[in-house]
């Protein structure tokens, strides 16, 4: 079931505090930018594309942290909400609200995680983001090429995304995505779509709700669709 929920979709203009616990910007001014704190579940195909996203989106006004935890959902949505209240922490230490994370993404895959459902409901709790593909992540590179619409295994996905890439293991070479990020995006919202008409549940195979990921990281960029 993916799930988002930005804590904040802005951030509103600074101003002095009312009281000794109110937080400002600590000096000058700056930009607004919005921070995003993203936990992969993988160690090398998530880490990869979104390293290649946050490159194609430097300099803009996004600030993107990639964690180096991996695990289950269920750890990684510990690890984020630790980290959440960590920074928020920080941020009434420092008097300063930029400190503190705009959004937080738990990426991770259906599987056979037996826990997936503890995750998804602890995550809607604190306010930590889910983008969660079925049956794995290599369904978002395979959507850059192949609208996916018939039931997908891992094998499946790696065979379509070999076809471009050959030799593809796990290592992702992310320039061969470039331009053909609004593609995946359409056929990641029509498989949705597709479930939703077909009266599925939410995170059916084939799916992933990193479109939703990706299209806030641009959205907020103020870019338009990249890699």
């Amino acid at each position: 079931m993916p799930h988002s929920s930005d804590r904040r979709a802005k951030r509103l203009p600074p101003r002095k505090p009312t009281s000794a616990h109110g937080l400002q910007r600590r000096r000058g001014t700056r930009e607004v930018r919005q921070r995003f704190l993203l936990l992969c579940e993988g160690e090398v195909t998530e880490r990869e594309y979104f390293e290649h996203l946050r490159k194609e989106l430097r300099g803009t006004l996004v600030t993107i942290e990639i964690s180096r935890d991996s695990g289950e959902p269920l750890n990684l949505v510990r690890e984020a909400c630790r980290m959440m209240q960590d920074s928020s922490r920080q941020a009434r230490r420092l008097g300063d609200d930029y400190v503190r994370y705009d959004s937080v993404w738990c990426i991770c895959d259906v599987d056979e995680h037996r826990r997936l459902d503890d995750a998804v409901k602890l995550a809607m709790r604190e306010g930590v983001n889910m983008a969660i593909s079925n049956p794995c992540f290599e369904i978002w590179p395979a959507l850059h090429f192949d609208p996916c619409t018939r039931y997908m295994s891992a094998g499946d996905l790696r065979s379509i995304i070999r076809q471009h890439q050959p030799g593809y293991e796990k290592s992702l070479d992310c320039k061969k995505l470039h331009g053909r990020q609004a593609d995946a995006m359409r056929r990641a919202m029509a498989l949705d779509k597709q479930h939703e008409r077909n009266g599925s549940p939410p995170a059916s195979n084939p799916s992933t709700g990193v479109w939703k990921l990706v299209q806030k990281l641009t959205e907020s960029a103020g870019s338009p669709a990249v890699g």
